[in-house]
């Protein structure tokens, strides 16, 4: 989420996605999560998972994703670990991870989109 300080909203590094073309190669910027496909440069879209910048921060209580890329990631697992899962296990499009306004799909919705079911 955006920092708050003095009135303003502070993006931080995770709040922003790299942009790749149609073919899905880098095209060297970023933009913010929360960008629609209308904000973005004509064939340009944001990339799916995890964005390639590197990051200082130190946060232990971030779950990382699976080591094996296969694996689904555990119920508590960030919105990024779901969404890359979904994206390269289930082959789910940057259009599947948004709903019918735009928004993108929270980390509950992708897992009950993409995950397992429960057992009953």
């Amino acid at each position: 989420m955006a920092e708050t300080k003095n009135g303003r909203h502070l993006l931080a590094s995770k709040d922003f996605v790299d942009v790749v073309d149609a073919d899905g190669n880098d095209l060297g910027y970023q933009v913010p999560k929360h960008w629609g496909a209308d904000q973005l440069a004509p064939g340009a879209k944001k990339k799916a998972g995890r964005s390639s910048s590197s990051s200082t921060s130190t946060n232990s209580s971030t779950p990382t994703p699976p080591a094996d890329p296969g694996t689904e990631p555990a119920g508590n697992a960030s919105r990024e670990a779901w969404a890359e899962y979904a994206t390269t296990v289930k082959g789910a499009t940057e259009q599947d991870l948004v709903d019918d306004k735009g928004e993108a799909l929270g980390r509950d919705e992708i897992r009950t989109k993409y995950g397992t079911p429960p057992a009953s």
